[in-house]
């Protein structure tokens, strides 16, 4: 740690802001996220180095931009067809504030990009303290792109695994042909409506764009790319449009890793991790069959019907669980005005789930509420739609968030979401609720920037304190307070304070965390870029959350519990546009029950031609 922190202090002299960075982590720090990457991440990232034209860009295209309104992008279709849109100024005539500006910039060109052909990434991790005897993690990606073709492929051995080629997933599209608007053979993932039926699983519902966020926006059908072994779809797809009527039918075939238990599947595998004998014996246990379609009519305003029919090898163990069912789904997004009338719903088994939703806007205010109701056991594997965490399914709950800029350079953010689980979950034997309170204060100056966030979360669990097992309301209060500080057009500090408590409401415990960190991101040349960041932290019997940059490619929101130093450094260098190498080393010291250390050194190359 010392070397690490030795460093720090011979290379803070030069520095490079990367807004980017920042505004991902606005989108993803929300507290007991998902670890690994989401599509929406992915998207953004593959957006900064072929970034999207704003004078070609279609509404599926820029409503991907969790910055952008319906409202702002219909603005931007109608200000472009009368002349190309060649720079900031005309994005604001457009309808577009500086602050939105400044936050797609980023992402979009005012020109045609040349396209990228071949493009792959190749990764190793290696963990010094593991536990196993092959301590070492690769993945690699590759795709090849030829007028409306693209081949994908993708391999994966996690930390502990020996075969190399643990996880293998491809697929091969090709666009624009005809009247077949898109085709997908291979590993293949599809989202319709709000994602009740099918979404991608990895996307995150709350988070510090409160009216933007929790509507889900995804393409249609698109091809598998997440090293997530469980979700992936295998098989085909296809997109049929005629005129404002489209139809997807899909097909697949694909075996996932379970817990066998007297010829029924007890259970799932989510993990992907095959280390162990006994994961090795979960491995490709069980076949899922899916087959349907997918209807819809309109373009920006669209209304559509989703038919499928699942079908697994064995039976479940839960006889809730079905081995075979059919699902029917309905689902529209409608504009009128300032308004976007949003909703899904859907039944299977007699078991239904539905979500309601309303946005508006005026100036610089936006609205939007949520409501949703889903029954338990509806099949929910496939599916993720908004709610407030882990599967969907038993939970009913409303949701409001609002989004304004009281003055120049400055927004709030902050929404209430109160959500119920009307049955039983896993180890609470009775009906439980929960809610859910966020604020964040963002204002920017020429050369700093100020972000004040509070989050509150109240839910009723099952814990054992002094020796007493039963259901206890628990209260997570965060308070963040992060200061961006420009000192030159090269070098960029960022210092973050956070404090945060649980207090157990039927119960004499409290529980306390502190964690301070500071960020120094700098550059010796245009092509070299250094990200340092020291972390010190305290707690007691929590776990607190840090959204940390990474290799292009990974989303890491690291936790922290006991008493300790973290840090890393991360280089990127960037050979002119078609290749990069990016290095990073972490070290973390820390001590719950006993002094700990763990280091762990990434390389990645990057290829694009």
């Amino acid at each position: 740690m010392r070397r690490l922190l030795l460093i720090v202090f011979l290379i803070i002299f030069s520095l490079q802001i990367y807004a980017d960075e920042e505004q991902m982590e606005k989108l993803f720090s929300t507290e007991e996220e998902t670890y690994k990457i989401t599509e929406l991440y992915n998207h953004l990232q593959n957006l900064k180095k072929n970034k999207i034209n704003i004078n070609d860009a279609k509404y599926q295209d820029l409503i991907m931009l969790p910055w952008l309104s319906p409202v702002q992008i219909e603005n931007i279709i109608h200000f472009r067809k009368q002349k190309n849109i060649t720079n900031k100024n005309q994005l604001k005539k457009a309808g577009i504030s500086d602050d939105t500006i400044e936050e797609i910039l980023p992402y979009i060109s005012f020109r045609k990009s040349s396209p990228i052909y071949l493009q792959s990434r190749i990764r190793a991790e290696y963990k010094f303290d593991s536990e196993y005897s092959s301590p070492a993690k690769f993945y690699q990606k590759h795709s090849i792109s030829w007028k409306n073709y693209k081949l994908y492929f993708i391999s994966q051995k996690d930390e502990g695994e020996k075969d190399f080629w643990d996880f293998l997933s491809g697929s091969f599209s090709a666009k624009n042909i005809g009247i077949l608007d898109k085709i997908i053979i291979g590993n293949y993932r599809l989202a319709f409506g709000q994602g009740i039926i099918f979404a991608p699983k990895l996307g995150l519902s709350k988070g510090g764009n409160a009216t933007h966020q929790p509507i889900k926006h995804f393409s249609n059908i698109k091809s598998y790319t997440s090293t997530n072994e469980v979700y992936s779809l295998f098989g085909g797809a296809f997109k049929l449009k005629i005129g404002k009527f489209g139809i997807i039918p899909f097909y697949s075939d694909y075996k996932l890793d379970a817990n066998i238990q007297d010829g029924c599947i007890k259970s799932i595998d989510i993990t992907g991790f095959h280390r162990t004998e006994t994961e090795k014996e979960k491995k490709d246990k069980v076949r899922e069959k899916i087959y349907g379609t997918h209807l819809y009519y309109g373009n920006t305003s669209q209304i559509g019907f989703t038919a499928l029919h699942t079908k697994y090898n064995l039976p479940f163990s839960d006889s809730h669980f079905k081995q075979e069912q059919s699902i029917f789904g309905l689902d529209y997004n409608l504009k009128y005005y300032n308004f976007n009338f949003f909703g899904e719903g859907a039944t299977a088994n007699k078991k239904g789930s539905y979500l309601l939703g309303i946005f508006w806007e005026k100036e610089n205010f936006e609205n939007l509420i949520i409501y949703r109701n889903y029954d338990k056991y509806f099949p929910a594997f496939h599916g993720n739609p908004f709610h407030t965490g882990g599967n969907f399914d038993n939970e009913t709950g409303i949701y409001y968030g609002i989004s304004f800029r009281p003055f120049a350079h400055s927004k709030i953010d902050m929404y209430l979401d109160i959500y119920k689980f009307p049955k039983q979950k896993s180890l609470e034997n009775m009906p439980t609720y929960g809610f859910d309170k966020f604020l964040q204060f963002e204002k920017r100056w020429s050369s700093s920037k100020m972000r004040f966030t509070f989050h509150q979360k109240q839910s009723e669990r099952w814990r054992t304190i002094s020796e007493e097992s039963k259901i206890y309301q628990i209260e997570r209060n965060t308070f963040r307070l992060d200061w961006w500080q420009l000192i030159n057009k090269k070098m960029e500090i960022k210092l973050r304070g956070e404090y945060t408590f649980h207090q157990y409401k039927n119960a004499d415990k409290y529980d306390a965390g502190i964690l301070l960190y500071q960020d120094f991101k700098f550059m010796f040349s245009p092509k070299l870029t250094h990200h340092i960041r020291i972390c010190q932290y305290h707690t007691d019997d929590i776990i607190l959350y840090m959204y940390e940059n990474d290799l292009d490619g990974i989303m890491l929101n690291s936790q922290f519990k006991g008493d300790g130093i973290f840090g890393y450094i991360l280089l990127k260098y960037d050979f002119g546009r078609h290749f990069s190498l990016q290095m990073k080393y972490a070290k973390k010291i820390w001590k719950e029950k006993k002094l700990e250390r763990s280091q762990q050194i990434k390389v990645q190359i990057e290829n694009r031609l």
